[in-house]
């Protein structure tokens, strides 16, 4: 029996016997109440209590009573949730009795009791008022805590964030830990987001005492989201990546609501619990985590907003990288949804701003599948049109720009995109087509967006069709149009050079001469002086031609190296050898990393012949050997080694050329000058390739060790790398290759170093990997002379897959290259027929077979497999008259005795009927 029941049950015995009738009315009404009380059933017990006191409240009799039944009425009030009764009930007794038994903890429940009605302000007031009396308390802690609530109650969240931030002393583990939370929250609320992530921060959700964990997660979760509305992303990425899976959360806001219930029935099961304030908390924290579960139960797309977000950060932080893996595994796990075709787009995004050109088309073209009819659509086929541009795939970049246009017309980038096709046109160097799809383009959009654009690119077209009449004239419409336009420079220009073009060169030069005057520093500046030169000079008026190749400004190297070596060639024509000479030395000195470097040695060394100074030329070359062999970048040293090695052509010029090389390769090793000394051992290596391959061979070799890969050129590299390849060398053979693609990544050579990759792969058994870097090999490189032997490698690898189809493609395209003519051709044919037979298709494989001992008996041991096969396929057939007659024919040829299919066939050919 609750304490106060008890004694209420005593006070009854403290009635006068005068009152007997009356006191077994009040005595009946406060024993119901105790046994209501007891029993759980508060209304019950409200009800007895509160009759207890309209009918005898005001007796004399009743005085002593009125405490201990007004404590009873306060608590049941409460436990019933009627707190406006019980602000009443508690107001009267602390009223009366403000010493009273309950006093402490009546002026307490007042303050939680108008928390509870969301009057914040009279909380506030009340939970100061017991801390003002009772500081010490038994509640003090509890009050201190919920103070703060009450400012939330009042919208006063700033006021909120900052009375948390100064608690002092501080709160035990659990209600700190809440106290962080709520912070949390008063922050963001209050828009102090910066604090709000430090907080954030602050707040451990691994804490032993961590409670509502859903709460804090969420928190973090809008947080992001508003430093994201104002492009704070990396902040916003900090607050996202501390954000907990549903799952993740689930499980452990299940195993803290369990022990939550055990603590509640341990509680529930003490003396006192009626009034058991941490009961009722831990009662409403329950109730809270409950919410907070059904809340996220209900978020379906939490996870996929999650990592969407995380993404989009990522992607505003230029980490696309990271973006795009996040956003990959979304869409191959999620099924479809709006939210995953935004993460498709921004995936897409990613891999544009990374340059994955070809797998941006291929999720473009995912997308589009996926998703035919979403509102970003367009805009994925734009980016997959502009990966294809980026790709060099022109015609599928025009035919992705048409799609948009026809199917799209209401896309902000329409009209760009309908330009984009005209100069995809044009890339295609399909310049009549570009020129009428420009045409098309002033009559439907004029006036409109790209006008400006199409008539410059209009005239361009017929410029690059060589109709310079027509482009003259074009350019002049554009000029009249935007006198002022963005290509008004460069339309001039174009007019002056179509008089060049048609060797009008009197009136070019005055259109040139006036154009320079106009167009100071100018794009086409220095590219018209150059041309004004060349009028000049078919003018015959060479001095004017020099000084309008002087005016070259050299901002383009390339430019400026033209109008060097006209003015060299200038200096030729007028035979003044002297200053030709020293030009091309100034040159030399002024612009050593020219790619024209070796060009300019060769016109002095020229200019040495040409005045019967042989030697002086070849000093030429080993000068500047000294100053740039062992500057890796330096441009041009091996083609200087090469022209040295056609200046020396007798055995005997050769042998000293060989002698000299040794001597520099050995005395730059000497000298720790390790590129030059590699430069000098490849050189004598290129010397012995057709006579003695095997020593050529160990030179390269020693060259390959004669410096580490970084210092050498890439043409050395890819050399070398080869030599080590072939050599069994293949862990030094791959870092050359890879140093390549590292430190020389615009190089040309980079096909011999997907190449080499490709094939080391495929020797040591990594059949992907090689796939892998033969497909690199073609998406990055074009018109590799490499091209065929990677083709076979690949076939055979496709083969070995049991991708027959796949290897037949691919040897059919080595018969498509003119420059594998020959023996590759030959070894392809065989290849296929080979393959044709493994499919049990004998009929198919015969003519590859025959086309090899038709068309190429040059290579006896390809031509007597073919006629083994060709033979043997026939037979397979039962067509043996046919393949007696292929056996005949190929034991009849002498040259072929000694290939080791010749026996077989001599045997084949009895047991055919042959003769």
């Amino acid at each position: 029996m609750h304490p106060r029941a008890l004694w209420l049950a005593a006070c009854l015995l403290a009635f006068p016997a005068g009152a007997a009738l009356h006191a077994q009315t009040a005595g009946d009404l406060l024993n119901n109440s105790t046994v209501s009380f007891n029993a759980g059933d508060y209304a019950a017990a409200e009800k007895f209590l509160t009759q207890f006191l309209e009918d005898y409240g005001s007796s004399g009799e009743a005085k002593d009573q009125i405490e201990p039944v007004l404590r009873l009425l306060g608590v049941c009030q409460i436990q019933l949730g009627k707190f406006e009764d019980a602000l009443t009930t508690l107001g009267r007794y602390l009223k009366e009795f403000p010493a009273g038994q309950k006093a402490e903890d009546f002026t307490f429940w007042a303050g939680v009791a108008h928390l509870k009605l969301d009057d914040g302000a009279k909380a506030r007031s009340a939970f100061q008022d017991y801390l003002n009396k009772y500081p010490k308390g038994t509640r003090a802690e509890d009050a201190r805590f919920t103070l703060g609530l009450a400012l939330l109650k009042e919208d006063k969240f700033k006021e909120a964030a900052a009375y948390y931030g100064e608690l002092k002393p501080p709160l035990r583990a659990d209600l700190a830990w809440q106290a962080g939370v709520i912070r949390l929250y008063a922050l963001i609320e209050s828009g102090q987001h910066d604090a709000a992530l430090a907080q954030l921060a602050a707040v451990d959700p691994h804490d032993p005492a961590a409670s509502r964990i859903a709460s804090y997660h969420l928190l973090a979760l809008d947080l992001g989201g508003r430093l994201m509305e104002e492009e704070k992303f990396r902040p916003a990425l900090s607050a996202f990546q501390r954000v907990w899976s549903k799952t993740r959360i689930t499980a452990r806001q299940q195993g803290r609501l369990e022990s939550l219930r055990e603590e509640i029935e341990r509680l529930g099961q003490a003396r006192g619990a009626a009034d058991n304030f941490e009961l009722s908390r831990k009662r409403d924290l329950a109730a809270q985590i409950e919410q907070e579960l059904a809340r996220l139960e209900k978020m379906a797309d939490y996870d996929t907003a999650l990592q969407f977000r995380i993404a989009r950060c990522f992607y505003q932080i230029e980490r696309h990288r990271e973006a795009f893996l996040v956003l990959s595994q979304m869409v191959e796990r999620l099924p479809d949804s709006d939210l995953l075709a935004q993460a498709d787009y921004t995936r897409l995004a990613s891999l544009t701003r990374l340059e994955r050109w070809a797998e941006a088309v291929a999720v473009a073209q995912g997308f589009a599948k996926r998703f035919p009819r979403h509102s970003d659509l367009p805009a994925v086929l734009y980016l997959q049109a502009e990966s294809q541009q980026r790709l060099g795939d022109y015609a599928g970049a025009h035919a992705t720009f048409t799609a948009i246009v026809g199917s799209h017309p209401s896309f902000p980038q329409v009209q760009r995109c309908d330009f984009l096709a005209g100069y995809a046109l044009l890339m295609l160097e399909k310049n009549a087509e570009a020129a009428a799809h420009f045409a098309s383009i002033l009559e439907r959009n004029a006036p409109g967006a790209f006008i400006e654009q199409s008539r410059y690119w209009m005239a361009m077209a017929w410029h690059f069709q060589k109709d310079y009449p027509r482009s003259r004239e074009l350019f002049g419409a554009y000029l009249k149009a935007h006198p002022k336009g963005a290509q008004a420079a460069d339309a001039a220009f174009r007019r002056a050079q179509a008089l060049f073009n048609q060797k009008q060169f009197a009136e070019s030069y005055k259109e040139l001469e006036a154009f320079l005057q106009a167009h100071p520093g100018s794009a086409p500046f220095d590219e018209a002086c150059n041309l004004l030169g060349d009028c000049y000079l078919a003018l015959g008026e060479i001095d004017r031609g020099l000084a309008a190749y002087r005016q070259v400004s050299g901002q383009d190297g390339r430019l400026y190296d033209y109008g060097i070596f006209r003015t060299g060639q200038a200096y030729k024509a007028l035979e003044d050898f002297p200053a030709m000479r020293a030009h091309f030395e100034k040159f030399l000195k002024d612009r050593p990393q020219s790619p024209r470097f070796t060009e300019a040695l060769a016109q002095i060394a020229w200019v040495h012949r040409r005045l019967d100074a042989p030697e002086k030329a070849q000093e030429v070359y080993w000068n500047a050997l000294k100053v740039h062999g062992n500057d890796p970048e330096a441009a041009g040293v091996e083609d200087m080694l090469r022209t040295l090695a056609r200046m020396h052509r007798s055995p005997e010029e050769r042998a000293s050329l060989q002698a000299r090389l040794s001597d520099t390769a050995e005395q730059a090793a000497a000298s720790a000058q390790p590129t030059l000394a590699a430069r000098a051992w490849w050189a004598r290596a290129a010397l012995l390739d057709k006579e003695e391959p095997g020593r050529a061979r160990e030179f390269r070799l020693r060259a390959a060790s004669a410096a580490p890969p970084r210092q050498h050129s890439a043409l050395l590299l890819a050399d070398l790398g080869d030599a080590l390849r072939q050599s069994g060398k293949a862990a030094e053979a791959e870092e050359f290759y890879r140093t390549i693609l590292s430190w020389h990544p615009r190089s040309l050579l980079k096909d011999r170093a997907y190449a080499g990759l490709g094939l080391l792969a495929q020797a040591s058994g990594k059949e992907k990997a090689a796939l892998d870097y033969f497909a690199r090999f073609e998406k990055e490189t074009s018109g590799s002379p490499l091209l065929g032997e990677v083709l076979r490698a690949r076939a055979g690898l496709l083969a070995a897959r049991g991708d027959l189809e796949g290897a037949v493609r691919d040897l059919e395209r080595i018969l498509e290259i003119p420059s594998a003519k020959g023996r590759p051709w030959a070894e392809a044919l065989y290849q296929i027929g080979e393959i044709r037979l493994r499919q049990n298709d004998p009929k198919r494989a015969i003519p590859y077979f025959q086309r090899i001992y038709v068309m190429y008996g040059r290579w006896s041991d390809v031509v007597a497999k073919a006629y083994w096969q060709s033979g043997q396929a026939f037979e397979k057939m039962n067509m043996a008259a046919e393949a007696a007659k292929t056996y005949q024919e190929f034991t009849s040829q002498e040259h072929l005795k000694e290939t080791p299919e010749f026996p077989k066939a001599l045997e084949r050919l009895q047991q055919t009927g042959g003769a």
